[in-house]
């Protein structure tokens, strides 16, 4: 008798966790895909902690990611419009970027300048040389995660990125085409978390 009520109690225990795991929260959504030319793809997703950043170099076949061996390195530099209105809005809006010394945050006072760097957000990075789901040879790629509390915005944000590679060559997302931007943020992608 006892077997039984221990069989039985076993087969509810793993349905509670097939439940359970069904209805984490914390389950990361399906990539959603705002770049994608012959020089870069990248997409985004979250869950409820982190926006998550995933940036495909293609063109970027040579590892240059080693600041130690390289006096030019691979980096990028995203913009983050954290209570979503399109305007620049001194310490509250911020970049990420790589930098010798890890992840950099800094707030944004002007177009043109920031607070100095703080590691310390919750920011993390990888820096990947190696194949991707998009390429299957080895290339750069960047993995970015962005805690959520740094957005007023609950569920949108607005980014742009500057991507740089070793050689001197540089990209803007979205490229402005030689017209004025309409205001700091605008044009930018719209992501949503």
């Amino acid at each position: 008798m006892q077997s039984t009520f221990t069989k039985l109690f076993a087969i509810l225990g793993i349905i509670g966790l097939v439940i359970l795991s069904s209805c984490n929260k914390d389950e990361i959504s399906d990539p959603v895909e705002i770049i994608n030319t012959e020089a870069h793809i990248v997409n985004y997703s979250s869950n409820s902690e982190y926006l998550f950043i995933h940036i495909d170099a293609l063109l970027d076949t040579s590892n240059q990611l080693d600041w130690s061996q390289n006096s030019f390195t691979d980096f990028y530099t995203i913009y983050f419009d954290a209570n979503n209105n399109e305007a620049l809005d001194p310490n509250l809006d911020f970049l990420i970027g790589r930098s010798s010394a890890g992840v950099c945050f800094a707030h944004l006072l002007t177009e043109s300048s920031t607070t100095g760097c703080d590691f310390q957000t919750g920011t993390a990075a990888q820096n990947i040389f190696g194949p991707s789901n998009n390429a299957a040879y080895d290339h750069v790629q960047f993995e970015i995660e962005v805690p959520l509390s740094l957005f007023e915005s609950s569920n949108e944000t607005k980014i742009f990125i500057n991507m740089n590679d070793a050689s001197g060559v540089s990209h803007s997302y979205p490229g402005f085409g030689g017209r004025e931007k309409e205001s700091f943020f605008n044009p930018a992608y719209s992501v949503e978390f």
